[in-house]
């Protein structure tokens, strides 16, 4: 019993810090929050072409995802990719967010990636409030698909990552 003694006061200690954190972007680029189309926001290695569309209590984002020239002309194929749109305070402070998780395919540099993002209604931060959107990624790539011919030798990987933070 000894142990349990021990294991209740630190299980309420993370607890208490998981509910006292938020998700922070301050750290990535930001675009002021418009319904103007065709915005675009450029990351390192992703840039965002998008429109935002105002639906009955809730915003859509939709667009596409081009890699910009910072990911290496040898990556052809991502394995593991997902992106996230956020929506933000001055202070990147994250208000609400959605996720898109992708099925490994073929790198198209010239059409990109499709995406379709949901932010669901946000607290009330009065009329005043400067919004902002920005997007996180993650993304394992390689120079082919993982079993197709010429896999001989081991494949050259890729890894981007950009994505909001946990703040306590």
């Amino acid at each position: 019993m000894p142990r349990l003694g021990r294991l209740v006061p630190a299980l309420c200690a993370v607890l208490l810090l998981a509910a006292c954190s938020t998700l922070t972007v301050r750290h990535l680029a930001r675009a002021p929050w418009s319904v103007a189309p065709g915005q675009s926001l450029d990351m390192k290695y992703w840039r965002f072409a998008y429109d935002v569309v105002q639906l009955p209590d809730q915003y859509g984002v939709r667009g596409r995802a081009l890699p910009t020239p910072e990911v290496p002309d040898w990556v052809s194929f991502a394995s593991d990719l997902w992106f996230e749109a956020y929506l933000c305070d001055e202070e990147g402070q994250v208000l609400a967010r959605d996720s898109r998780v992708y099925q490994a395919r073929a790198l198209d540099r010239a059409d990109g990636v499709p995406f379709e993002f949901i932010l669901k209604p946000f607290p009330p931060q009065g009329r005043s409030a400067r919004l902002f959107v920005t997007f996180g990624y993650s993304m394992n790539a390689a120079d082919r698909a993982p079993g197709g011919p010429g896999n001989e030798a081991p494949a050259r990987v890729f890894f981007a990552s950009e994505s909001a933070l946990s703040r306590f």
